[in-house]
């Protein structure tokens, strides 16, 4: 990840995201991507931390842009990102036959036990049907964004991957507008994990 810029801000593009000039092209990027540029003083010394640059109504704002290059036989590893809590995968051999029991239960306590555990919990992914989430968007415009290039060595991992979750029922296949781009993280040990950007 490195910064670029600084670029001119053209206009806001909803609540989040700014349209950036790109040295003759315009881009739309969230604010998470931006960072302000400050113009510094030729005299470091006498700016103190808390100083901000005089603004005026001719002042053109301006903004860094944060870039993920994916470059050739470079791949994210865990380190790129925050550290996240590594689960079993979806073909887990542990089942509910694994779980342990207290001590002081009886045999008919146990058996009904378990078959209420087998009734409600399985290692394989689903859906739910007690709650349903709607999201309000703010803006009927869907920003558009390229997907993130993906090596050729990843993609069918990818198809893998997206095809294993749609037999399960966890994503479907739509033609909305709307989208997140998808990165492909290699994990420590070797297996992958698929990452939505948002």
């Amino acid at each position: 990840m490195q910064w670029k810029g600084p670029f001119e801000i053209v206009t806001t593009v909803g609540i989040n995201d700014y349209r950036i000039n790109m040295g003759g092209k315009e881009k739309t990027f969230h604010a998470n991507l931006l960072k302000g540029y400050i113009a510094r003083d030729q005299d470091a010394s006498q700016a103190t931390t808390d100083e901000r640059p005089p603004t005026s109504s001719s002042a053109i704002p301006a903004a860094s842009v944060t870039v993920i290059e994916d470059l050739e036989g470079e791949h994210f590893n865990d380190s790129d990102c925050e550290a996240l809590p590594e689960l079993d995968g979806w073909g887990s051999e542990e089942t509910v036959h694994d779980l342990k029991y207290g001590d002081e239960l009886t045999l008919d306590q146990r058996r009904h036990l378990e078959e209420v555990a087998l009734s409600y919990f399985s290692n394989r992914p689903g859906t739910g049907s007690t709650e349903e989430h709607c999201t309000e968007l703010m803006s009927s415009i869907p920003v558009r964004q390229r997907p993130y290039s993906l090596p050729n060595a990843m993609r069918q991992t990818l198809r893998d991957e997206l095809r294993e979750m749609e037999d399960l029922g966890v994503i479907r296949k739509c033609s909305s507008p709307h989208a997140s781009p998808v990165v492909v993280v290699k994990k420590k040990d070797s297996t992958n994990r698929l990452q939505t950007a948002e």
